[in-house]
C-alpha cells in the first residue's frame, strides 16, 4: 500500500514511518533533510539527528529515494530509544527535569525524568574515592546549581547511558 505524503512524494507505509511524519518539513518527515540534486538532476536526501548540540548525518542514509534516510532514522531512534521510541520522540522537545523551590526548606529542588517516569533527585555521599547516592532528597541554593545537581546525579546514575534515559514521558 503506497500513501500520498507532502509535496506529492510517496513512500509505502511500514511500521513505524507515521510517528516520524512532519508536514513543515520538506521531506514529509522528520531528521530528512534536501541537500540537493545529483548529477542526473533528481532530489538527494539525508537523513540528520541532533546530538551534543550538533546535527549529526546518520551513516548511509543519503539516498535519491526519500525511503532511505526515513528508515535511517526510524533504525537510529529505535537503536537510542528502544522499544519506547515513538513515546520518546513525542516528548524529545520537553525538559527532561524540573527545578522547583520549596517554602518548606527554602531551597531549590530538583526532579528529573528517567525513561520516562519522575524521579527526585536525591543526596551525594563521598566515600574515600567514590561518590554514592543516598536517600535523602537534595537541596539547592540557586537554579544553577540544581542544574548542575541533576546533571551529576544522572551521570552518577547511568554513566554514559544519562542523556539516553532522560526524557520526559
Amino acid at each position: 500500500m503506497v500513501t500520498s505524503i507532502h509535496r506529492n512524494r510517496t513512500i509505502g507505509t511500514a511500521d513505524g514511518i507515521d510517528p516520524l511524519r512532519c508536514a513543515r518539513s520538506r521531506s514529509g518527515y522528520r531528521n530528512v533533510y534536501y541537500v540537493g540534486r545529483d548529477l542526473d538532476g533528481r532530489d538527494v536526501w539525508k537523513a540528520r539527528v541532533k546530538r551534543g548540540g550538533y546535527l549529526r548525518d546518520l551513516p548511509g542514509s543519503r539516498s535519491t529515494s526519500i525511503a532511505v534516510p526515513v528508515e535511517k532514522v526510524r533504525q537510529w531512534y529505535r537503536e537510542t530509544f528502544g522499544p519506547n521510541w515513538v513515546q520518546a520522540l513525542k516528548v524529545r522537545k520537553h525538559n527532561p527535569h524540573k527545578v522547583t523551590w520549596s517554602e518548606k526548606y527554602q531551597a531549590y529542588r530538583a526532579s528529573v525524568w528517567v525513561e520516562g517516569q519522575r524521579e527526585e533527585v536525591v543526596r551525594l555521599r563521598r566515600r574515600g574515592r567514590r561518590w554514592e547516592l543516598t536517600d535523602r532528597l537534595a537541596f539547592f541554593l540557586t537554579r544553577d546549581e540544581a542544574r548542575r545537581g541533576v546533571r551529576r546525579y544522572m551521570e552518577l546514575r547511568f554513566g554514559i547511558f544519562a542523556a539516553v534515559l532522560q526524557w520526559r514521558g
